[in-house]
């Protein structure tokens, strides 16, 4: 039996020689300031984030920084862009079939465009004859005396 000199014990359970205190998951030798446990087993930082569910929706890496939560899916802030353009969105964004798109692909899919100026409507607008229109670019062409 050899003796240990050098030990590790964790949360005054088992005790390890330093080389055989190891990662569950990846095998990686664990530190006193890399270890996790995790229903009965230990983990490094990385493998504890990835079991706790800290990782990208989209790139599936995990998350160790700042993240944006979004209906309680995680993204790496470079993550989060527009499907669209590829452009870095924040938590102001539109979604189609559950995809983030920017203001102005979202508009380019699925808003109106005014019968009239024929910009995208954002805001308020009128229908007229199946037409939409800015509220300021429809203007009647027929005067009514009172």
């Amino acid at each position: 039996m050899q003796i240990l000199i050098d030990f590790i014990t964790f949360d005054n359970e088992k005790v390890y020689h330093p080389e055989c205190f190891r990662c569950q998951r990846c095998d990686e030798v664990l530190t006193s300031d890399n270890c996790y446990k995790k229903d009965e087993k230990f983990f490094c930082k990385k493998c504890y984030l990835f079991e706790e569910g800290y990782c990208c929706n989209e790139c599936e890496e995990i998350i160790e920084g700042p993240a944006i939560n979004i209906n309680g899916k995680l993204y790496h802030q470079n993550c989060f862009v527009c499907t669209a353009c590829g452009d870095k969105l924040n938590k102001q964004y539109m979604a189609i079939d559950g995809r983030p798109y920017c203001k102005k692909d979202y508009l380019k899919y699925k808003g109106f465009m005014c019968g009239i100026c024929g910009e995208f409507i954002e805001n308020e607008y009128i229908t007229i004859f199946d037409r939409k229109y800015h509220i300021n670019c429809k203007k009647c062409s027929v005067s009514y005396a009172a």
